[in-house]
């Protein structure tokens, strides 16, 4: 659709299409891959929290590996359209994320934990 370049980072080169295959890179190259991307095809949980941190547009194909974290983490950000089970959903995933409102729950979110955290910790020092 948006006529890009694909990057696979490990998986099996058999089973995706893609221009250019990195099998082996470090923390920061993964990251800075993100970073630049202009679009995340995502099946795992990293990719995914980085792809929301970063203000991504993405859709994440599920994985047999630690699918209730992503699920989780998408309901949460009520990101749940990303989430490609079936043909059909894919093109809900490709409209555009509205940010704003995804920043703003998780500006709530964490608030919330930020206060229970530091109320435990207050609650530890004065015992």
């Amino acid at each position: 659709k948006y006529g890009l370049k694909i990057v696979l980072v490990g998986g099996f080169t058999q089973k995706t299409k893609h221009d250019v295959y990195l099998r082996n890179i470090g923390p920061s190259e993964f990251v800075n891959l993100i970073h630049n991307a202009q679009f995340v095809v995502a099946n795992s949980f990293h990719a995914t929290a980085l792809s929301i941190i970063m203000n991504k547009q993405f859709a994440v194909v599920m994985s047999k590996f630690s699918p209730m974290r992503i699920i989780d983490m998408l309901t949460t950000a009520e990101l749940e359209s990303q989430l490609v089970k079936t043909e059909e959903d894919i093109d809900v995933a490709l409209n555009n994320i509205d940010y704003v409102s995804v920043n703003a729950r998780i500006e709530t979110l964490r608030k919330a934990s930020e206060k229970f955290l530091l109320g435990k910790l207050a609650t530890l020092c004065n015992s």
